[in-house]
């Protein structure tokens, strides 16, 4: 769409995720011009097959006294593809469009409505189809349609290509219900009343004037069919109940968005079908941008502006253009186009249409993952991949999002990425040249880049980086947690840049820049440790927090403090406490519910080496070689990673001596109280990538456990269970990802 004129439990096993589409009843309301060289009025109610994707279901299309008689399919097949689009194939003898866009409609991944829509080349105006598609409910009543509707309408004669938009309200009490329609801007309204005769469970409701309806599973919004063209007329439509207390923040996020054109704006060279993607921002502006030009991975933009909002009524204001209005259904998913007032055309026409929303382009709440996955490519540009609620990958390549021409990518030496809690937004953390970037991601879905070392005038760092989450003062929400970014700068010296709990003007979080070791360790009588490998960090259930790594000669020191210390750090050297060999490297912590704190590592011999404590035993802290008490496996060096569930249960993985992933785990109160060792990547074909370097972990606050590092390849592999799942599953999210 466009503002301005366009001419013309821990197994062994794994399974591998591949795309697949999980629907099942669905109504398709539409029309087509190719079939009968005119525009001809049709619905479907049709199945997919939750497994193969596979379409049954026969089109029947408007006739004199009703709905005619099946006819033969045209579908074959709906496939899911990334940004919440979706293909479909055709039976022969029917083929697909040259140009086809659509988006998802499957209600279990956040979907209300979509659509489908093409034309083929070199004849847009004369050869194009429409179709809208809503998922069924199972349990729909008579009562779930009482009240008070919206609807926009498309309707024709079936003899021409062309038709007019209709606007108008309609209100159900009982089994009857009365329309009142605008038939043009400006016009009388037309009263009518109509009476519903059948109605299902699946959401169906016919009434006496030959009108369908069919209800969305989420029952938020209704497709609607005039059967009868003995009158000279067939209309297809949308009902829906408007968000009137819609807001910036509520609204903003992506819509794939088609539009079908009113026969006045035709005639002044808009094409008949308009197809774009929709961004509206939480800063009251908006972008429109080239939809082919969005699913391939290239941001152009067609129209920009501002908008504003009232009653749930969406209005586009694009300068020296025009304007062009949409209302926000109930159920925040989808917006309905309804006014056009551009040049060339004389006065304001209605549109018709259908915006839907991809999920998981607002707050970072609606990300499966709460988390970007980041990685650094091959030349070193840094890059996240996000989860979006319908389950797809989108890869973002930060510098070319944010327009950052600054940063070279051959001068990036470490990424790392979290949730801010108390903006609710992304975060990625870069180190650039000795400089810290960071990337923050908007609740609209738009991502931005500042220099924060150059902000708050700081040292030079190292790629020496690490997280630290502060519990902030309830320790029992995440609302007010704050993450610590601690890096080594230069000089040697632990320095933090930390949240200061406030945004700014953008709404992005502020920090403050310290140099723990002048300012805190220093005056406090503690020297800081030197190290020259990674650090790591951990907080305990009371907010005590910590930053370890291994000194030169391979002991553990740890710079910690908690509460009651009032601010002050201290520093402890914990391989002297507990006797701990030497280690060589790979260092993780796991922290357990309880508060129990351990610290694993690797020796010279690759075996896995585990410095722990827990509360109650004062002081006092144990090491113990796990490889050598529970004959396990020796892991390859800077492979380790580690995490715990909620209820306890503590893993250790790395990959081993043959490259396969692998580790150590642990369950509380089972009998023997023994380490248990899984093998997990061995069991998969030799043809599926492996992760071949350092892996990163992460629990869901739903138990999902997240392994995931890079391949040989530079693909980005994750490895993924949870509770009730009796395998593990594994994805290259690289290959999936857009």
């Amino acid at each position: 769409m466009s503002l301005s004129t366009r001419p013309g439990g821990h197994e062994c096993s794994l399974q591998q995720l591949e795309p697949r589409v999980l629907l099942s009843s669905v109504a398709v309301v539409g029309f087509d011009s190719s079939m009968f060289g005119a525009l001809t009025a049709f619905l479907i109610e049709a199945d997919v097959n939750d497994t193969t994707g596979a379409v049954t279901g026969d089109p029947r299309f408007a006739d004199v006294t009703g709905l005619g008689p099946p006819a033969n399919p045209f579908w074959d097949t709906f496939t899911d593809s990334a940004n919440g689009g979706f293909a479909a194939s055709y039976l022969a003898p029917f083929t697909s469009f040259d140009n086809e866009w659509g988006a998802r409609f499957d209600d279990s991944k956040g979907y209300t409505a979509g659509w489908y829509t093409g034309y083929d080349d070199g004849s847009p105006t004369t050869d194009f189809g429409f179709s809208m598609l809503v998922e069924r409910p199972d349990d729909a009543t008579i009562n779930d349609i009482q009240g008070a509707w919206v609807y926009s309408f498309f309707q024709f004669d079936g003899l021409s290509l062309t038709g007019r938009n209709y606007t108008g309200a309609f209100t159900v009490g009982g089994s009857s219900f009365a329309i009142v329609a605008t038939s043009i801007a400006g016009a009388p309204p037309v009263i009518t009343s109509q009476a519903i005769i059948a109605n299902d469970a699946e959401g169906e409701y016919e009434t006496n004037n030959g009108l369908h309806m069919f209800l969305s599973a989420d029952k938020s919004l209704m497709l609607i069919m005039d059967a009868r063209s003995g009158d000279g007329r067939q209309s297809i439509g949308v009902a829906f109940r408007a968000d009137v207390d819609a807001t910036f923040t509520s609204v903003a996020g992506d819509y794939r968005t088609t539009a079908v054109t009113d026969a006045l704006a035709v005639q002044q060279g808009f094409d008949p079908l308009d197809e774009s993607l929709l961004r509206l921002r939480d800063d009251g502006t908006f972008a429109i941008l080239d939809l082919t030009d969005y699913d391939a991975g290239t941001i152009t933009i067609t129209d920009s502006g501002d908008y504003a909002i009232a009653g749930g009524v969406i209005t586009l204001d694009s300068p020296g253009v025009g304007t062009a209005s949409f209302t926000m259904t109930d159920s925040g998913r989808v917006l309905l186009p309804t006014r056009l007032d551009v040049a060339p055309i004389t006065s304001p026409v209605d549109m018709f249409g259908l915006a839907t929303r991809i999920p998981g382009t607002g707050p970072v709440d609606s990300s499966i993952l709460d988390v970007a996955l980041p990685q650094l490519a091959p030349d070193g540009t840094p890059q996240v991949f996000e989860r979006r609620l319908d389950g797809s990958w989108v890869k973002v390549d930060l510098l070319a999002v944010t327009g950052n021409n600054v940063i070279d990518p051959a001068k990036v030496t470490q990424i790392e990425s979290f949730t801010d809690r108390i903006s609710g937004r992304l975060l990625a953390a870069v180190v650039a040249d000795g400089q810290l970037w960071v990337f923050t991601r908007s609740g609209a879905g738009i991502w931005s880049s500042r220099n924060l070392s150059d902000q708050l005038n700081a040292q030079l760092i190292s790629s020496n980086l690490t997280l630290v989450q502060d519990l902030g003062p309830d320790l029992d929400s995440k609302t007010d947690d704050r993450t610590t970014i601690a890096a080594i700068d230069a000089f040697g010296d632990l320095v933090f840049f930390d949240q200061t709990g406030s945004t700014d003007g953008f709404g992005d979080p502020t920090f403050r820049y310290t140099n723990i070791s002048d300012d805190v360790l220093g005056p406090g009588g503690f020297a800081t440790p030197f190290f020259p490998g990674p650090i790591v960090s951990y907080t305990l259930p009371w907010n005590g927090r910590a930053i370890a790594g291994l000194s030169a000669s391979g002991d553990i020191w740890s710079i910690w403090t908690t509460p009651a210390l009032g601010g002050h750090w201290r520093v402890s050297n914990l391989s002297q406490i507990t006797g701990a060999p030497p280690l060589a490297g790979g260092l993780t912590p796991y922290i357990q519910p309880w508060g129990g704190t351990n610290l694993a590592a690797l020796n010279i011999a690759g075996e896995v080496v585990v410095t722990w404590w827990t509360p109650g035993l004062g002081g006092t802290w144990f090491t113990n070689n796990l490889t050598t008490l529970f004959t396990g496996p020796t892991f390859a060096a800077g492979s380790t990673t580690s995490w715990v569930f909620s209820w306890g249960g503590s893993n250790i993985g790395g990959l081993s001596d043959s490259g396969e992933v692998v580790f150590f785990w642990w369950a509380p109160y089972q009998v023997p109280n023994v380490w248990r060792v899984a093998q997990i990547t061995e069991p998969l074909p030799p043809s599926l990538p492996r992760p071949v370097g350092a892996l990163h972990s992460f629990v869901t606050d739903d138990d999902q456990a997240n392994v995931f590092g890079t391949g040989a390849g530079n693909e980005l592999i994750r490895l993924s269970w949870e509770p009730g799942d009796s395998v593990w599953s594994i994805e290259n999210i690289s290959s999936l990802a857009i």
